[in-house]
């Protein structure tokens, strides 16, 4: 199953996407991060889990694109629990003059908790 979300850069250069929590009595195993930004500057990729802390850091990459397979063990997210994609440094357009804009896309197995 994949879940997706979208977001929009902020004044800071900060693309932030709250996914949803994770239902009750449901985990989530991710198996593969897919991220994509319109950014024309270099951008750097953290998933966190719950909140934007060091310890809470899931998977990252210093690249806003990229397609990130996971080796087993997959990334066990549990019920209840929302993740947030962070990306920093990006530019306020993009390479049209739109605001920058980011996708989240996480390859997920749904399994009972």
């Amino acid at each position: 199953m994949n879940i997706r979300g979208r977001g929009i850069v902020d004044s800071s250069g900060h693309i932030r996407i709250s996914m949803d929590s994770v239902p009750s009595s449901r985990e989530y195993l991710v198996e593969r991060i897919r991220v994509w930004t319109s950014s024309t500057t270099e951008t750097y990729f953290a998933l966190y889990e719950e909140t934007e802390d060091p310890g809470n850091v899931l998977d990252c990459s210093d690249t806003g694109n990229d397609d990130i397979g996971l080796e087993e063990p997959a990334i066990r997210v549990a019920s209840g629990v929302s993740v947030i994609g962070l990306w920093t440094g990006a530019s306020l357009t993009d390479s049209n003059g739109d605001p920058t804009r980011a996708v989240l896309t996480l390859q997920v197995r749904e399994q009972r908790a």
